[in-house]
């Protein structure tokens, strides 16, 4: 059975892609399975996946046709591990990846700006963790030179879910997904450890 990841904020803008991109290269990377399913409408999973080299070495890519549910969908990859890119936007789609999910990842600028904005997300997430559902935020877009703020961890511990460090803002990001690839591929070192802590991260969340 397929462990299933979901990254998801239904607002736009905060790194929920690169996110999803870079843990599904990292489980592929570690030797497991792994299908990057791809829900949102825009495809932006799709269109990285279009620029990704001739034999490249990255997870298989999917995106949810309107024929099959996503349960559906999920059952279908028999994959060791399936990362959701969920839609950047608030519906019911939402709700089936929660529904489906065994861990959500919710990315979060270090300003809280986007997550204030989406209090009815966060209801839903809610209800969610509390029918067993395994949820962190994860830091996005943070600048190299500080950590996270005090202030909005400790906001967001009030929600009763930890914040992991997560990933920075840096050029390697943009540039490696512009070209089909991760920063995975030798294009940041200091980058390529922060996907690997996430995902080293996410596993201990799984256990």
């Amino acid at each position: 059975m397929s462990e299933v990841i979901a990254s998801v904020n239904p607002k736009g803008g905060v790194g929920k892609t690169t996110l999803a991109i870079h843990l599904a290269a990292a489980a592929h990377r570690d030797g497991r399975e792994t299908t990057l399913l791809d829900t949102d409408p825009q495809g932006s999973v799709l269109d990285w996946h279009r620029r990704t080299p001739d034999k490249y070495d990255g997870p298989k890519v999917e995106s949810l046709e309107r024929d099959r549910t996503l349960a559906v969908a999920i059952g279908q990859t028999e994959s060791d591990v399936v990362i959701i890119d969920a839609p950047a936007r608030l519906d019911e789609q939402t709700g089936r990846v929660l529904s489906n999910a065994d861990l959500a990842l919710v990315p979060v600028r270090p300003s809280g700006l986007d997550l204030w904005g989406t209090a009815e997300f966060l209801d839903v997430l809610t209800d969610h963790v509390d029918r067993g559902l395994e949820a962190a935020f994860v830091g996005s877009q943070r600048d190299v030179r500080t950590s996270l703020s005090d202030q909005l961890d400790a906001a967001l511990s009030q929600l009763g879910l930890c914040l992991l460090e997560g990933l920075t803002l840096r050029v390697a990001y943009a540039r490696s997904l512009s070209e089909g690839q991760t920063v995975l591929d030798g294009y940041d070192s200091t980058a390529a450890e922060e996907v690997r802590a996430l995902y080293s991260d996410s596993l201990d969340l799984l256990q």
